[in-house]
């Protein structure tokens, strides 16, 4: 296997979460390159340019289209073949590694593709719950097959470059440019939703159409079963039986995790005063 490069995203606020997974992905996850991207990341690489709508109040900072943003842009600095990891960084507190991330290959030859999406997640309904009418009608996503098909959860997934894993994450980031495929619903300007919409999922409603109209597969279940925290990768790489880190390792980690999650109450704390 070539280079794992593993990325993740945070605010200012939330830089020692950020921190803490990426010292993990590097220490028990064995990644070769790690990549924390931050706010002043986007100014520096365009971000603001292209979403000349964004503001800091919107849900997600900018509707979580910076996801497809640094993927795009991390794809771009690898060699073909180089694996690209992302996760999400994780709430309440961070998720952490404590197995291999070179196990994620096994998703991929077991899917037969070059991508392994994310999840489905088909106990919160379909597709047409999570997607609002005018982002299914722009993306031409109206045929029955796609509109009762699980949705796709984004906070993680595995990308080895190719060609065709550069131009989907290129129009992904294409479609999270546009504010009326990937924001709120508007009443004033959005076309009515049908009786069984719930919410916009924004990101992720984008790429679970894309990922169906390009049949690509996500991970379902391991052996017939899912981690209690579906959302947290470490826990899928368990299940997968990745090699896990060290006790040294799993030492240090902890003990640094156990201290900033202290200090963090403290500050709170004293904010509050």
């Amino acid at each position: 296997m070539k280079k794992v490069v593993f990325i993740n995203f945070g605010s200012a606020r939330f830089t020692h979460r950020q921190m803490l997974q990426l010292l993990s992905a590097k220490l028990a996850g064995k990644a070769d390159q790690v990549y924390g991207f931050q706010p002043k990341h986007l100014k520096e690489l365009g971000f603001y340019g292209t979403h000349p709508w964004f503001h800091p109040s919107q849900r997600g900072f900018a509707f979580w289209s910076w996801k497809p943003f640094i993927i795009h842009h991390a794809l771009r600095q690898v060699q073909d073949g180089d694996m690209v990891i992302y996760s999400d960084v994780g709430r309440p507190w961070v998720r952490m590694f404590h197995h291999s991330l070179g196990s994620v290959q096994r998703w991929l030859e077991e899917l037969r593709q070059d991508i392994m999406p994310g999840i489905y997640i088909p106990y919160t309904g379909t597709i047409e719950n999570w997607t609002k009418a005018a982002t299914l009608n722009q993306m031409e996503a109206l045929s029955p097959d796609m509109l009762n098909s699980p949705p796709i959860q984004t906070s993680f997934s595995v990308w080895r470059k190719t060609p065709a894993t550069v131009r989907l994450a290129e129009e992904w980031e294409e479609k999270c440019r546009h504010l009326p495929l990937v924001g709120d619903y508007d009443t004033n300007t959005d076309i009515p939703n049908g009786p069984s919409f719930k919410d916009h999922r924004h990101d992720q409603a984008i790429f679970s159409i894309l990922c169906f109209q390009r049949q690509l597969k996500a991970l379902d279940a391991i052996g017939g079963q899912r981690p209690e925290v579906d959302k947290d990768l470490d826990a899928w790489l368990q299940l997968q039986g990745a090699p896990p880190s060290g006790a040294c390792t799993d030492a240090l980690l902890n003990g640094l995790s156990a201290t900033t999650r202290k200090l963090e109450s403290a500050v709170r704390t004293c904010l509050r005063k």
